[in-house]
């Protein structure tokens, strides 16, 4: 019986796709890049509003009171009265967006500096029990030498060693000491004044923080940076509606009425597009938050694994059956991990201060 070829490369397909880990193959957008940039010409909401404005000047200008044309006729009495009143305050909730987001922006970059100072501490310690480490290397190195089972070069590996690790602790430790200088004077201390910033929440976010969809439900009902362009659309509804009712023979009710169409939906669509910025917003912060614990755990259980084997290393050094420069590369490796470890913890602790901020109506240029 001939085997149908398509069938068995479908499956072949099928089963590389399942090894690359691809859960559901079918659900994948596949596209060309001209489709990607046809699609984009076609929807990009920035485009479009761009190209609405352009009509909507000139509308504006027919159909407001300083407009040519509408001198105090009675639409001008209606507009002034009734609708300007209705824009007066959304200029001012834009305003006290701009005023609250700059503040929590500024609060981010006190976290951020408070985090990068704790990160320093930790190096610090990190590179102090290096050099104490190295320090013994070197000392058993000495025992080894006189015993006649090391030789003068590797006392000499060892003594370089301890001298790295002093360099690498001082350099790190005038880094902290700068770093607290900027800090204490920000928080209106004196510059020398001794600093210890301790972290005790590493814990982790839940799974209800973590869940994009209720994030995006609660931003959309009550994210600040929102407040103007609801209110806008708000205001647009209610002149349309009133617009309709007017009797100005020189400024037909059909005319405000397609006017204001296009002014709600220009409002609707810059509505959508700052949803949609929350939205990658949204997803990008808590995808950090998810891909960040998950290289906190690795760290920490590659820090208890590098320990036990830095510790045999010691162990068989002392026995002469490493040599010395591989018991240094095993504890640089220890050194290492303990830094990436050091890394990310900072990462997280400062992207869970910005994630509390983002919700609070806080938004930041770089996500």
């Amino acid at each position: 019986m001939k085997k149908n070829t398509k069938t068995i490369a479908y499956v072949a397909t099928i089963i590389l796709l399942a090894q690359l880990g691809i859960a559901d193959a079918e659900s994948t957008k596949v596209v060309t890049p001209s489709q990607v940039v046809q699609d984009c010409k076609a929807y990009d909401i920035e485009v479009q509003i761009d190209n609405m404005e352009s009509n909507l000047k000139r509308l504006r200008a027919a159909y407001t009171p300083s407009g040519a044309g509408l001198g105090g006729g009675p639409w001008a009495i209606t507009y002034r009265l009734s609708i300007a009143p209705l824009f007066s305050d959304i200029q001012q909730k834009a305003d006290d967006f701009q005023i609250a987001n700059e503040q929590m922006n500024n609060e981010y970059l006190y976290y951020d500096n408070a985090y990068k100072y704790w990160l320093l501490s930790q190096t610090a310690r990190y590179k102090l029990e290096n050099l104490s480490l190295s320090q013994h290397e070197r000392d058993m190195t000495k025992k080894k030498l006189e015993l006649g089972l090391a030789s003068q070069t590797e006392l000499l590996q060892a003594e370089i060693s301890v001298n790295n690790a002093q360099s690498d602790f001082d350099k790190i430790n005038l880094q902290k000491q700068n770093q607290m200088y900027q800090i204490n004077q920000t928080m209106g201390s004196a510059a020398d004044t001794p600093l210890n910033v301790d972290s005790e929440d590493l814990s982790f976010l839940s799974a209800d923080e973590l869940n994009v969809d209720q994030t995006l439900i609660n931003l959309y009902q009550t994210h600040r940076s929102l407040e103007s362009l609801k209110a806008l659309l708000e205001a647009n509804q209610k002149a349309q509606s009133i617009a309709a009712g007017q009797t100005d023979i020189n400024v037909p009710a059909q005319n405000l009425i397609d006017y204001y169409n296009l002014e709600i939906e220009e409002a609707q669509l810059k509505l959508k597009q700052q949803r949609q910025r929350l939205e990658i917003a949204s997803r990008s912060y808590l995808e950090q938050a998810k891909t960040l614990e998950s290289a906190i755990k690795l760290d920490q259980d590659n820090v208890e694994k590098v320990k036990k084997v830095y510790d045999n290393s010691v162990k068989t050094f002392e026995l002469g059956m490493i040599t010395y420069s591989e018991m240094e590369s095993v504890r640089m490796k220890l050194l290492a991990t303990n830094l990436q470890l050091s890394s990310d913890q900072k990462d997280y602790l400062t992207l869970k201060e910005k994630l509390k901020l983002f919700k609070s109506g806080a938004l930041f240029t770089i996500l």
